[in-house]
């Protein structure tokens, strides 16, 4: 017949802290057993439960006595503080290691070598973070050893990216990495030259140091935007030099002899009446429409972390406030910042998104908490001061390559138009 331990034993306060205590005899035998010290007294009063719970079954009160005394002792084992690790040095760079054993078994755990000591400390900080929400101390340093593998996967993909040659005179640079088993790349744009594609090779693998969490897909985002803004930015080199062949095509197209010998001919076509009034708001409406949004992910973030992954990612040249205020309702970190060198969300929407849409993302962001100091406010007047030269630029476009590239320029540098020229044509 079963014998019933349920009347052994209570909780004890022990400096603060709750343990689960039994001290009792049987056949001349102490038995003293104690559970895992815990900060709340319910989960000291759990392991008083389970302890007893194990004798369940015993034939004889000396059975049951030790499997309660085994029960707490694993109940101890489980709770047992996990290693604190280390940063070591080697060869002048660092590595986080945690060097421990359980249930006979040696777990040496290692994270990605890193240049700098910051950086490891930090995978260290995840590694260990990593054990958070496992049951039993094995399962804990499993966790670990499987988090320092992905680290250790991640700097990996970012270090083993590659210049890829694409048709008779292209290179791409590129970044190949497994999402659930399936391989997958992150592509920069189409350069003329190796070496261009080889310098966005290194931004690339710089917008991923910085960030441990390559299993959360922050590190994958962060070199996403990355290539999205190297994208970027050759499309807008790619623009400005259509805009100068253009140009070239029609002067030589249009060019006529003219009878007076002082003179080329070229002067009339500089000083040419212009076709639009490009002060009108509707006319620049119809040169430069709104942006078609692009065809991204049509569901809504699981979570935070999704939201904010996505909203490293997120291209405002291309996208609507409703898409940015899907994610900033998820609770996506608004003052996100995908890489080293990289700009917060604010910032890019004040820098890239069209004018139609650019001051009701603005205002999203800040209502979401995004930082809006002197240096935003400065950036922001100058963004207002680069769209009232707008009309400025557009009509003085048709005028020599050269002066279009001084005004192309001048728009970026000096946003407030301290050396646009005052036009030459009434």
């Amino acid at each position: 017949m079963a014998v019933s331990m349920a009347h052994l034993g209570g909780v004890i306060n022990k400096e603060g802290q709750f343990v689960a205590k039994i001290d009792t005899k049987e056949s001349g035998t102490r038995f003293y057993i104690l559970g895992p010290v815990r900060d709340e007294e319910k989960h000291a009063a759990q392991d008083l439960s389970s302890i007893r719970a194990a004798a369940d079954g015993e034939a004889t009160r000396p059975s049951g006595l030790k499997a309660m005394q085994l029960a707490a002792k694993n109940l101890r084992d489980t709770t047992r503080a996990l290693p604190l690790g280390s940063i070591e040095e080697v060869d002048g760079r660092f590595i986080a290691k945690v060097d421990t054993k359980e249930s006979g078994t040696r777990f040496w755990i290692e994270g990605p070598l890193r240049d700098d000591e910051q950086q490891a400390a930090q995978d260290l900080s995840a590694i260990r973070a990593a054990a958070h929400g496992e049951a039993t101390r094995l399962a804990k340093l499993q966790a670990m050893q499987l988090a320092a593998k992905q680290f250790r996967d991640g700097a990996k993909a970012a270090a083993r990216g590659g210049i890829k040659e694409v048709g008779a005179e292209g290179y791409i640079a590129r970044i190949q990495y497994l999402d659930n088993s399936e391989e997958k790349e992150i592509v920069g744009p189409r350069r003329a030259t190796e070496r261009r594609a080889e310098a966005d090779l290194a931004m690339l693998r710089g917008a991923a140091l910085g960030h441990s969490a390559w299993a959360d897909g922050i590190c994958v985002a962060a070199m996403k935007a990355k290539a999205l803004a190297l994208m970027e930015g050759a499309e807008k080199e790619a623009r400005v030099a259509m805009g100068i062949d253009q140009y070239l095509s029609q002067r030589m197209a249009h060019k006529v002899e003219d009878s007076d010998p002082d003179t080329d001919g070229d002067d009339e076509g500089d000083c040419a009446s212009d076709d639009y009034d490009y002060s009108d708001l509707k006319v620049l409406d119809k040169l430069a429409p709104p942006p078609v949004p692009k065809q991204g992910p049509t569901q809504p973030p699981r979570d935070a972390a999704e939201a904010t992954a996505r909203l490293a990612c997120f291209r405002s040249t291309q996208e609507t406030p409703d898409a940015l205020r899907v994610l900033l309702s998820a609770r996506a970190d608004p003052n996100v910042v995908a890489g080293e060198g990289d700009l917060a969300p604010l910032w890019m929407v004040m820098r890239y998104a069209h004018n139609h849409h650019v001051r009701e993302m603005r205002d999203l962001l800040i209502e979401f908490g995004a930082t809006n100091g002197e240096a935003e406010l400065e950036r922001w007047e100058d963004r207002l001061n680069i769209d009232r030269w707008e009309p400025i630029f557009m009509r003085d476009f048709h005028r020599p390559a050269a002066l279009l590239i001084y005004h192309h320029v001048c728009r970026l540098r000096y946003p407030k138009g301290g050396c646009i020229p005052k036009p030459v044509c009434s």
